[in-house]
């Protein structure tokens, strides 16, 4: 690292880098095709442990960050769907003459089952998938002790379907926040 002029400053990544090299030699041939193929596999798994005195940038997943806050949240996709997915299988219980069936699949989705005997389970589990993304909202938006940036994108907005993003745009514009 002298050789190069590297050690003029700690850097956690390269430092990071240096330690898979050498993990990667103890698990492989000590060879660049060895090292190549340890990478591939493992390289997703590899991370920099920054300390929460370091001032650095932390990304987490809504779920992971539960039960944290940062001064700062940006929340950059903030327009996911609040019903279940197109693909999304329901096991719903008939309501009628097939009770004895027991729970038959259906597609969870708006419009599939509406006046069927299968409604009363849908609707169920629209709520329930309009309440878990709620809870994802709150989660999202409470992190935060000083800012908190969420991006809408116009596109989201335009959706036929219910969205956060559509949601959020109509709440603020009420609210005179929002244009």
């Amino acid at each position: 690292m002298a050789l190069f002029g590297l050690d003029a400053q700690p850097n956690a990544y390269l430092q990071r880098f240096f330690d898979a090299l050498l993990e990667a030699q103890r698990q492989q041939s000590g060879d660049v095709a060895g090292f190549l193929e340890w990478w591939e596999e493992n390289s997703v798994k590899a991370t920099v442990e920054a300390s929460e005195q370091e001032d650095a940038i932390r990304i987490y997943t809504i779920h992971s960050a539960k039960g944290l806050e940062s001064p700062v949240v940006f929340v950059p996709y903030c327009y996911w769907a609040l019903e279940p997915h197109n693909d999304t299988i329901l096991w719903a219980q008939a309501q009628g003459f097939l009770d004895d069936m027991g729970p038959l699949p259906i597609r969870a989705r708006r419009g599939v089952a509406n006046g069927t005997l299968f409604t009363a389970a849908q609707a169920e589990e629209r709520e329930a998938c309009f309440q878990d993304n709620l809870n994802l909202l709150y989660v999202a938006f409470t992190r935060a002790r000083l800012a908190l940036h969420v991006c809408l994108p116009d596109a989201a907005r335009e959706q036929k379907s219910i969205n956060l993003c559509k949601l959020l745009h109509q709440a603020l514009t009420r609210a005179g926040l929002c244009g």
